[in-house]
């Protein structure tokens, strides 16, 4: 049964890195290989051996990352063994998957089993400016979105206090709030903060504050072993209790992920496979038995001349050509895209992945709406806080050349007065089942983790578009895309038969020796005798690219 051995916060002096308390016994069964009943491959193999104390899986998509990590364990009977899943669904899934000795667990429900029976009572799904309002009496909706901004920065971090000049500034920046109205709403987010913890205070109670607080207090795990499976989406909190188990408590650590799939900075996340310290030995996984070479061959594509990548993926299944008879999915960047594909088709044999109520097929009905003069009955509030017209929209649509607000214009063009129908339609026959549809809608960041036999990347993917012209332009004032390169990548790798590109990735694609060409003329070669490319911290780097060659289409 999991247990905590020590709840209470240790001295804040770091010891090193050393073994768990299990000193005596071996750390891993010798013989396990030898009669493992999986085809461990070589570099699966070497990770498995290993007996360092904290060690990296560098995992490719589609590489075998969890067989690994079962195999690791079972390796080690021996050691109480915590999997860190990700979410829900990986914690079931690795409860399922590893032996009798490992708990799989997410961060968060452990943290929610050291509440107390009132603090459980007071915490909340709903946990907004709203939610800091009514817990302050605030009339300002914009401070008190302010204050729940500060917070959130703050329990994603590994900050031990709450700082103005990274909370508060963080809150400017995204908000647009003036700097005296966020020195104000830093000490109300302070106060609301110790609010929180008062017995009998009756504030809301965020999952991210229990968790924040719980790391706050360097707790011990009680394990022996701690799998951290996918660390590259972790948030810097997280990270944080992952590294106190190693420092401070003598565990032993096994990071899992692939630095390329994170795609979830917007959540906070802060790439820990990316962040890992010097000591740590790394072990790649680049065989993959979900798809073939040709599939494997524009992953390294991407990776290797738009993220200047070394480590190349093998595609070690089969290729097979694209059989419009068959089911596929269709793997978008945005719901819109998804939308417009699900009108096209009207709505016939499409299974939304997840329900098709997480996809906002009701944000048409409400651009819809606006721009029918039905300001008062649209329910997003992002359109009506934002868009007092119309022409409002399709403006910013135009100058910010956002493809889901231009794919939302055009879908209003074309069919008019037929929206409102088209949206019921769409809901009415949505199917439940996907083994019933011929055709799967989802994005890119639902699709991580899944795989379909067949996959078609949607048309307003621009990782490829945006980093050519970052790479060619050297626009250093914008930030490097990688997270759309990192999408797109995620969303190619999803295939185990057949992945079609879009058009515009096509012809990027056939056309790659030319943007090469054009992007090394920029320079004078003396100076800059590689491409260019940004190196993993971000910086310029000007190693060049490995020369894979480009499919054939």
């Amino acid at each position: 049964m999991f247990t905590f051995e020590d709840q209470h916060p240790p001295t804040r002096q770091a010891s090193p890195v050393s073994a768990p308390a299990v000193q005596t016994k071996k750390h891993i069964d010798a013989g396990y290989l030898s009669k493992a009943k999986v085809p461990y491959v070589d570099n699966q193999r070497a990770l498995i051996e290993s007996d360092h104390p904290v060690t990296a899986g560098i995992a490719l998509a589609g590489t075998g990352k969890t067989s690994t990590a079962v195999g690791y364990t079972d390796a080690r009977p021996h050691l109480r063994t915590l999997y860190l899943a990700f979410n829900t669904e990986n914690a079931a899934e690795g409860r399922q998957r590893f032996g009798r000795h490992v708990t799989a667990r997410t961060p968060h429900s452990i943290a929610f089993s050291m509440l107390s029976q009132e603090q459980r009572a007071h915490v909340t799904h709903r946990w907004n400016a709203m939610t800091v309002r009514n817990a302050l009496s605030m009339r300002n909706y914009r401070a008190a979105a302010t204050v729940c901004a500060i917070i959130n920065d703050f329990c994603v971090s590994d900050d031990e206090h709450f700082d103005s000049l990274r909370h508060g500034y963080s809150a400017i920046e995204r908000l647009g709030v003036d700097h005296s109205l966020a020195e104000r709403c830093m000490g109300m987010a302070q106060s609301l903060w110790q609010m929180m913890w008062q017995e009998g205070s009756g504030v809301p109670i965020s999952h991210d504050a229990y968790f924040k607080r719980f790391v706050m207090k360097r707790p011990n795990l009680g394990v022996d072993l701690l799998i951290f499976d996918e660390a590259q989406d972790a948030n810097a909190v997280t990270a944080q209790l992952v590294r106190t188990q190693a420092q401070e408590h003598g565990t032993r650590v096994l990071y899992l992920g692939d630095e390329h799939q994170s795609i979830y900075a917007f959540r906070g996340a802060v790439n820990a496979m990316r962040n890992l310290p010097e000591s740590v030995v790394r072990y790649p996984l680049t065989q993959s038995w979900r798809f073939g070479p040709r599939t494997a061959t524009l992953a390294n594509l991407v990776l290797s001349q738009l993220k200047n990548e070394t480590l190349e993926l093998q595609g070690m299944g089969s290729d097979h050509k694209w059989d419009p008879s068959k089911p596929y999915a269709y793997l978008a960047r945005t719901n819109a895209e998804l939308i417009a594909q699900a009108v096209a088709a009207q709505g016939e044999g499409i299974y939304w992945v997840g329900g098709i109520e997480r996809y906002r097929v009701d944000m048409l009905l409400d651009v819809w709406r606006l721009a029918n003069h039905l300001h008062h009955q649209i329910q997003d509030k992002f359109i009506s806080n934002n868009f007092n017209s119309w022409d409002d929209y399709e403006q910013v649509a135009m100058i910010s050349a956002d493809p889901e607000m231009r794919i939302m214009v055009k879908l209003i063009e074309d069919y008019e007065d037929d929206i409102p129908e088209i949206v019921d339609q769409l809901k009415d026959k949505a199917e439940r089942q996907s083994k019933v549809s011929q055709f799967i809608l989802t994005t890119a960041h639902r699709a991580k983790g899944l795989e379909f036999d067949q996959v078609q990347v949607g048309e307003d993917f621009k990782a490829c578009e945006d980093a050519e012209l970052w790479l060619s332009e050297k626009h250093h004032e914008a930030p490097y895309p990688e997270q759309e390169v990192n999408l797109l990548y995620v969303a190619l790798t999803r295939a185990k038969s057949y992945v079609k590109s879009g058009s515009d990735m096509a012809a990027w694609y056939r056309n790659l020796q030319t943007h090469l060409e054009n992007r090394v003329s920029k320079y004078d070669p003396s100076q800059a005798p590689g491409v260019g490319y940004p190196d993993k911290s971000g910086q310029q780097s000007n190693k060049t690219n490995n020369g894979i060659p480009a499919p054939t289409f």
